[in-house]
């Protein structure tokens, strides 16, 4: 498989209702609508899937969703990382005193 990155951005793959968001879009997006997206992507793989078996025209059409697939759980997975990077920082910042009272230390 190619770039995944490449091949979204050189076909200007579109998702949402409406094919309406751009891939730089998505990383601006909670994770539960991207979970929703992702679902949505499955679900049409899945009927496509089915439909190509009587048919093969769909090749094309079932890669396109794969490679959509594959970049909405890759901004999955970095926003996961991003959150348990700001969680690790949080918690290394929110110390305890010796009388087991907890402060928070902001950034500076």
């Amino acid at each position: 498989m190619t770039n995944i990155w490449i091949e979204g951005l050189k076909n200007k793959y579109r998702f949402g209702d409406g094919n309406i968001i751009a891939i730089e879009d998505l990383f601006d997006l909670h994770k539960e609508f991207l979970r929703e997206i992702y679902e949505s992507l499955k679900k049409d793989l899945g009927e496509l899937e089915d439909d190509s078996s009587i048919d093969n025209n769909d090749d094309s059409d079932i890669h396109e969703l794969e490679v959509k697939i594959e970049i909405v759980k890759a901004v999955l997975d970095m926003k996961k990382d991003e959150e348990l990077t700001v969680d690790e920082e949080y918690n290394w910042r929110l110390r305890k005193y010796p009388d087991g009272k907890r402060m928070y230390i902001p950034l500076e």
